[in-house]
Order: C-alpha cells, then structure tokens, then sequence
C-alpha cells in the first residue's frame, strides 16, 4: 500500500506492480492539474523499493520532488474505524473528482483505510489491522478546509428554534408548523421577530433580527433553526454574524429563498452542512402531511432521501455523485465575489427562483457563467423558476429556452423541473451532502449517499 500527501490531494490505495504505482500517480496528479514527468515517477517507484527493502511495514511513505510537496506519516498505532469515518471519507473522496479506482479516505481523527478497485475491503483490514496516522499541522488544515462537518441529527425532545432573520412574517401563518413540529416529537422555541411588531417590511430592525440569530446560534439548547420566511435581509447582518460558538457545536439552518446566502456563507467559511427546505408556511393549508414538509421531517431525523421526477426535453443524461451546492439564484449571483460566495468546483449545483424577469435571469445566468461557476460543475439541477415574467416586447424564450440556450456547450449532466422551488414541489436538499444525481431517458433520481 502507498500514501501520497501533497498540497492538494491525499491518495491511498493498495498497490500490487510498479505498473499499477506509475499508473496511479500519473493519472492522479494530470486529473488535479499537476504534470508528472516518467522520470519523476521512475524517483518514486525506485524510493518505494529502497523503502520496502530495509523495513517491515506494509505502509511505505514517499517524499520526493514531484512538482507538489510530499509529507511524511508515521503509521502508530491500530483505531477503531466507524461507519460515519466511513461515509466521512467517501464524502472527501467525492470532492476531489478522482476515478473511483481510487479510494480516499481522510477521516474523522486523522485516520485513513483502504479499499481496493472493486470497492472491496482490502484483505488487511478484513484481520482488523488498522491503522491510525497522524499528520503534521500543514496536513490538518487540509482535512478542516475539505471535511463537510454534519450537525447532529435530532432526536425526539430537541429544540427547534424559529426566527425570520430577514422578511416579516404574522405569527398565526406559522402556527401550523409550530403544531407539526411539535407533534413531531420537537419542542419549538419561537423568537420574537415572528410576529413582530415591524411596522415596514423587515421582521425588526437589523440589529433585532441579528441579536435573535446570533443568540439562537449560540445557544447550545437549541438543535436547530427553522426559518420563518425568506424574503430579503439577510445580506444585511451576515458579516456581523459571529459563528466561533456556531463552529465548535454547529446545528442545522432550515430555509430557503433568502436564506441561501446564511447557507452559502456557512458552507463557503466552515464547511458545515445545512438543509434547503420548506419553511413554515409551507405547512399551511393542509400540506403539513405532503411528501416535501415529510421530506425535512426525515432529513431532520437523519434519514438519507431519494427523489425522482421525470425526464425533461433538455435535459442531459449522465450519472454523476458530488456535493450539493446552490439555491435562490438571485442570491448566489448576488454573493458572486463575496465572502459567501460558493465553489462550485465538482460539485452538483442546483438553482430556483421566483419572480423575475426571463431577461433578469438570462443576465444571473451569465454572471454565473462569467465568473466560471458553471464550467466545471459536476452535475447541474434546475428546479422551478415561478411567477416569472416578460417584458412588454417579449424576450423571445422562455425562461428555460434561455437556460438550455447558455449551458448547452458544457456535457456533465443537467436536470430540469427538479422539485426544488417557491412553490409546494419543494424537497429537503442537504446544502454539503454527497448525492448522486442520474438523468436518464425516463426519469431523474437524486439520492443521498
């Protein structure tokens, strides 16, 4: 077996011939951008004999002068390996856009396993010989810049605190999502700015609604925030936010809408994941029981979701499994060259927006691809755009003609009318969760890995 640390990309892998090390490396190290000469690699392989010659280990360590820096491990002691490293790991695995040949596998407590190309557990540790490794600080920061931290699930009894941090919103169209949540088995916590006593169109001033959020983030008896609406406003307070508390305890953020950018800026600055979802008044009128609101309750509760809709007439077909990443477009064009801004580099993105002019999403959509978050996706998921509108001399598409119309010369997978939007086909997506999405002839499925 062989462990590269570079500055970029750990790999490991169980390695049986000269021919499968040089073949690793090589075509590892092209796919991130490196370029690897056969002499180089000829150092390595010939580094990796001297290594094996005079010890006993079955971990050989490599540092040579490849273009990247390689780091040494010292292998120590056997660790216990659990089933959440494991899916830690394939979702850091995911990330990087390496053949699935190649097993990653940093994990929880700096620790790596191996798996051969079949997926397989490799023979070693079948007999339960793990291993734990442990990096330098250099090493560390890269586990803490690419590990997607999951808050923790919640169980019957927690807390879930309710607060508009931007639009006003009456108490009474959230009282019905009060009374789900609480026979859900939750106990609810509602702030003031539900129902406040605003007079303009914000649920308080900034600093209410920032004294609320940031006190509901920092209070460690709560276990989650739903958001009461979206709207507008959150922009306003998102930089004098504090997440230091937030970051060593993190809980999930529930909301959409304007609530993209609180998803977007806690994504982009602490890899924590949150949920994409129905807010409150998605509960009214009877929908509290429909399989959207249903599907929050099980992304809540831990359980991994799978969607399907049917084929569109622009869509592309492919499989492909990343991070999900995006939201209201409006807003992720908005946070463009901000401190919130996403990367959507190998990464599944998807996109909704209500209200706008085709034109008004036709210039989003440019900027998008201006900026280049568009050209190196993994996948691409267009849900609904509702309530759009023309202008008085038509634009000439439809708001999805204009989409097609800007994306058709990239070939990764793109899905259209995925039920994710402002209407009431609105899943539970997990904004840093690894799915993989498979446009096929029929139909569409997104499923939680």
């Amino acid at each position: 077996m062989i462990i590269i640390v570079d500055t970029n990309i750990i790999i490991s892998a169980c390695l049986d011939s000269k021919s499968d090390l040089y073949n690793l490396i090589a075509s590892s190290f092209n796919k991130i951008g490196f370029v690897t000469s056969e002499f180089s690699l000829k150092e390595i392989i010939t580094y990796q004999e001297n290594v094996c010659k005079k010890s006993r280990k079955n971990i050989t360590i490599l540092k040579t002068n490849l273009p990247a820096t390689l780091n040494c491990i010292n292998v120590l002691s056997d660790d216990k390996i659990t089933e959440s490293d494991i899916e830690n790991a394939k979702s850091f695995t995911r990330q990087i856009d390496i053949d699935d040949t190649i097993f990653i596998a940093l994990l929880i407590g700096i620790t790596f396993i191996d798996l051969d190309g079949r997926q397989k557990v490799a023979p070693w540790l079948k007999k339960k010989k793990l291993h734990k490794y442990y990096f330098n600080k250099r090493t560390k920061r890269y586990y803490e810049r690419f590990m997607i931290k999951t808050p923790p699930y919640l169980k019957k009894g927690d807390i879930i605190g309710i607060t508009c941090p931007a639009g006003y919103m009456a108490k009474e169209k959230a009282q019905t999502c009060i009374e789900t949540l609480q026979q859900w088995g939750y106990q609810v916590m509602v702030g003031k700015t539900l129902g406040s006593n605003s007079a303009n169109y914000f649920s308080g001033t900034d600093e209410e609604r920032l004294y609320e959020l940031q006190a509901m983030l920092d209070d460690e008896s709560i276990n989650a925030i739903l958001c009461g609406r979206g709207g507008y406003g959150v922009s306003r307070i998102i930089d004098r936010l504090d997440f230091k508390k937030f970051k060593r305890k993190p809980k999930w953020i529930v909301g959409f809408s304007d609530i993209t950018v609180l998803h977007a800026h806690i994504y982009s600055n602490y890899k924590i994941a949150s949920i994409h979802a129905p807010m409150a008044a998605a509960f009214n009128d009877g929908a509290a029981a429909n399989e959207f609101v249903v599907s929050l309750k099980k992304m809540l509760a831990g359980k991994k979701n799978k969607y399907n809709c049917a084929a569109h007439l622009f869509n592309k077909k492919g499989t492909v499994a990343g991070e999900l990443v995006g939201g209201n477009l409006s807003l992720l064009a908005h946070l463009t060259g901000t401190r919130s801004d996403i990367n959507t580099k190998n990464k599944i993105l998807f996109i909704e927006d209500i209200g706008e002019y085709i034109y008004g999403t036709d210039r989003m959509l440019y900027q998008l691809k201006r900026s280049g978050k568009l050209h190196s996706v993994a996948g691409l998921i267009i849900g609904g755009f509702t309530d759009m509108k023309d202008t008085d001399r038509p634009f000439g598409k439809t708001v999805y003609e204009a989409i097609q119309e800007i994306i058709k010369e990239y070939d990764y997978p793109v899905c259209f009318n995925f039920p994710v939007s402002h209407g009431k086909e609105n899943f539970a997506l997990k904004i840093g969760g690894t799915y993989e999405l498979h446009v096929g002839k029929r139909k569409v499925l997104l499923s939680e890995k």
